[in-house]
Parts: structure tokens; C-alpha cells; sequence
């Protein structure tokens, strides 16, 4: 059975604002801290070391092991910080019963999430982060994000071990979620969970041939998912761990 990828716009109301798709392609998720070493954290300790080292070398043949080990320690990785998770996946969307429902439908839904959308004739909602959802992430992108990310992803999870082969739903009333700056959570059962989320880039190849009703036969989305906040093994991934029957919150969520 295909692993699915399962995405909640937060801030929507109960059957609004869900898509759930199966893969036909393989998925790649990336989780990456980037280091610095001591030296460039303090380059002038760095550079009296290194001079201090040359000018052992220059004047007697030789260094001490001292400066040795101090040259080596100064250069030494530290971590520096932690990326958010990445999620990148090529999505297919091929005509079952109705290519406008099972084709255009999920590929617009998926497209929405990154450009901009009109809220009234003279508003443009943009995606990701803005003062007035950033000002709720303490208390509504944390504890509610988290609570209904764990819920959706037990449903998944459920369904991922019953073998039951899930259907492609898709949101379009952009009203229902716009005002959150379009984020949402994302759950692909025994890999990855994403509590908040934001789609970064999409790409996609529309078929050339359409139906008798103007809707291409078939479509694939290249898209890029990435995470609001730093990675965290207990959160992003141990959360995901195939065979668990319940999913449990993190501590400071429960």
C-alpha cells in the first residue's frame, strides 16, 4: 500500500480546510543543524593561534603539542542552530472518475498555499507568518497546532494499518484559512509529523491533453513543505513511529 501525505489548514472549522493524498513517487525528508567552529566564533583567538603556531614552526622546526591541541580545538564544530524539517515530493494526480475532482482540484488546493490570494478587492492574504497569526503562535500554533496535528495523524495512522486506501479531498474556499497565512500541519504516517507548516515552493507539469470539459487528463507537483520552527526528534519524527496506536503529545503540550 503507497505511504499518503495528510495536511490540516490550522484555523479551519471541523471538515474544512483537510487534503489527503497518496504518493506514487518516493518522498524525501531532509532535517539539517548547521556548526561553526570556535574560531569563527572568536576570529581573534583563531588568528593568535595560528600565528603563534607559524611562528614556532619558522623559528625552530618545530610546534608544540600544546598549540597542537589548541589549533585543532579551535576548529572543532560547534552547533550553531537547527533547521526546520523539510519535506520534498513529487505528487501525481491522474483522472479516476472526474479529472476536474481527482486532477485540477488538488493541484490548485496545493498551488494556494504558496502564492497569494484575494481577500476582497483591495486585500492580498500572503503565505506563512504575519503579525497577527505570529502573535497566537504562543498559545494557538503551539498547544491546538500540535493537539490537532496528533489527532489527524491518529485517523492516518489508523488507516495506514487497517490498509485502507485513502481518497484525495480538497479545500478550495481559501476564506477558511487565508487569515492564518495559510499554514497548516502535515502528517505522512511512520516518517514524518510537521505540527506547523508552510508550503515554501511547488512546481507543476500540467498534462497537454484535456477532457471534453477543458480539465487536463493529469498532473505532478514538485513541492517543497518546510516546518515553522527548528527540528525535534521527539516531535517531528519519534511521533511518527510506525505501530503506535496513540500518538502522545510532547510535555509542555499536554
Amino acid at each position: 500500500m503507497a505511504n499518503r501525505l495528510k495536511i490540516k489548514m490550522l484555523g479551519t472549522r471541523a471538515g474544512v480546510g483537510e487534503f489527503e493524498s497518496v504518493f506514487t513517487e518516493d518522498v524525501q525528508v531532509q532535517a539539517i543543524s548547521q556548526f561553526n567552529s570556535i574560531g569563527e566564533f572568536v576570529p581573534a583567538m583563531s588568528t593568535l593561534v595560528n600565528l603563534v603556531t607559524s611562528a614556532q614552526a619558522t623559528l625552530g622546526g618545530s610546534i608544540s603539542k600544546g598549540m597542537l591541541n589548541m589549533q585543532n580545538a579551535i576548529n572543532v564544530p560547534l552547533w550553531q542552530k537547527t533547521e526546520p524539517v523539510k519535506i520534498v515530493a513529487d505528487m501525481n494526480f491522474f483522472i479516476k472518475t472526474s479529472a476536474q475532482e481527482d486532477v485540477w482540484d488538488p493541484t490548485m488546493f496545493l498551488q494556494s498555499l504558496v502564492i497569494l490570494s484575494k481577500k476582497d478587492n483591495n486585500t492580498l492574504i500572503v503565505p506563512g507568518f504575519n503579525l497577527t497569526n505570529l502573535a497566537k503562535a504562543g498559545v494557538e500554533i503551539s498547544e491546538k497546532a500540535q493537539k490537532k496535528a496528533n489527532e489527524f495523524a491518529k485517523t492516518a495512522l489508523a488507516d495506514a494499518q487497517n490498509g485502507t486506501e485513502s481518497t484525495t479531498t480538497t479545500p478550495l474556499s481559501g476564506e477558511d484559512y487565508t487569515i492564518r497565512g495559510k499554514l497548516f500541519s502535515v502528517y505522512i504516517p511512520g516518517i514524518v509529523l510537521i505540527p506547523v507548516a508552510m508550503m515554501e515552493n511547488i512546481a507543476i507539469t500540467w498534462s497537454k491533453q484535456l477532457t471534453a470539459e477543458g480539465c487536463p487528463l493529469w498532473s505532478k507537483a514538485s513541492v517543497s513543505i518546510i516546518g515553522a520552527a527548528p527540528a525535534v526528534y521527539e516531535d517531528n519524527f519519534l511521533s511518527a513511529e510506525p505501530g503506535k496506536s496513540k500518538l502522545s503529545l510532547p510535555n509542555n503540550m499536554s
